[in-house]
């Protein structure tokens, strides 16, 4: 196996920890509700206290990657998110502030691990090869979803729900010494890579955050096709976290569920995003091969996405309750197949005009109209 496929295989481990150790809670938080009386809205407030940490940790550590490299900035996090995710228990018998605190910190841990994963697929990979190595990354998402929904419900079962950030954040903690082992910032400073593989990324190793390219930030924000991706992801994300969140929990209350069967019922939207995404991408792979089709791909692929989605759920509404937990199922398998054919397009394009340290993009850009000269290299993607 060459160090680059290793390198993709780390990160995508990575990725698994980083949702396992997000996801846990979603089961968790059931039995902890029950013992510290949390009312709806308490348990609202510790969910989405994580995200906090995440949003404003999100823009410092996409600068730390670029400053210190993937790999530094990786390993740190997990260490970082792996211990908060340790002492979340102990943050919770203490207070419901001290709680909060915790996952606020473990969200600005999680925040790099997606600025660390692609600076560094942009270092080890080929233009030819990131659109492949960026899907086996985003595919940790979906199974690190399913893992954690799947075995948390045991785990808390079993051996209470402390045990479920006693054993994800050890697992991480574990994996960060594997990674400072295996995973070296750029080919050049790998001890152990062929002459061969070397040559071969010898173009893309460059010093990291030497020479910044310059970002049109009054262009960008001023330029209606960021906002539209804006509200689409604002919208994509409201659906992924609305079940990422709350599903055990509708499960447990209004199904009437154990803890353990909410958990495993809970990852039937992610078993059907994985297989149908992972499945898709080849469309939309071509489609973006073809000139001009890489709008084409995402217009199309978001719009039927959030056109089948609701709809899927609002049929299931004039039938029985029973019939209920099929249609986050449903919703989900109409926006993973769309919106993950969108999210691989996007993220291909992205990685295949990211600047290198000297501000030069990867690729040449193809001449775009109507466009000033920092919107055309920001948007006008080959």
């Amino acid at each position: 196996m060459n160090k680059r496929t290793i390198v993709a295989l780390m990160c995508a481990i990575a990725t698994f920890i980083c949702y396992i150790d997000r996801v846990n809670i979603s089961v968790a938080i059931i039995p902890m509700a029950e013992e510290f009386r949390w009312s709806g809205t308490t348990k609202g407030f510790v969910l989405s206290s994580f995200f906090i940490g995440y949003m404003l940790a999100m823009l410092p550590t996409g600068w730390l990657a670029n400053k210190f490299g993937g790999r530094v900035l990786m390993g740190v996090a997990l260490v970082g998110w792996s211990l908060f995710t340790v002492l979340t228990p102990i943050a919770a018998g203490i207070s419901l502030t001290a709680l909060i605190m915790t996952r606020i910190l473990m969200g600005a841990g999680e925040a790099a691990s997606f600025p660390a994963v692609y600076n560094l697929l942009a270092r080890w990979f080929p233009k030819a090869e990131r659109s492949r190595a960026a899907a086996m990354n985003l595919t940790g998402i979906s199974l690190g979803t399913i893992f954690a929904l799947s075995t948390s419900g045991w785990l808390v079962t079993h051996y209470g729900w402390h045990s479920v950030f006693y054993a994800f954040g050890a697992l991480g903690l574990a994996f960060s010494l594997v990674w400072f082992w295996l995973v070296r910032a750029r080919p050049s400073a790998h001890p152990h890579i062929t002459e061969e593989e070397r040559a071969l990324l010898a173009s893309l190793d460059v010093d990291i955050g030497t020479t910044p390219a310059l970002v049109p930030w009054k262009h960008l924000f001023s330029h209606s096709a960021v906002w539209a991706l804006v509200v689409n992801h604002f919208c994509a994300n409201w659906t992924l976290y609305l079940m990422l969140s709350w599903l055990p929990s509708y499960f447990r209350d209004v199904q009437h569920m154990s803890i353990e069967g909410s958990g495993l019922f809970s990852i039937l939207p992610w078993v059907s995003q994985f297989v149908v995404g992972n499945a898709s991408a080849h469309v939309a792979d071509n489609m973006i091969a073809r000139a001009g089709a890489l709008r084409m791909s995402a217009r199309s692929c978001n719009a039927r996405g959030w056109a089948a989605a609701p709809c899927s759920c609002c049929s299931r509404l004039r039938r029985r309750r029973r019939a209920l937990p099929f249609s986050p199922c449903v919703a989900r398998l109409a926006s993973g197949h769309c919106a993950g054919r969108a999210l691989r397009a996007t993220i291909s394009t992205l990685l295949r005009v990211m600047p290198t340290s000297s501000g030069a993009s990867a690729t040449p850009q193809a001449p775009c109209r109507g466009s000033s000269g920092s919107l055309r290299r920001a948007f006008c993607w080959t």
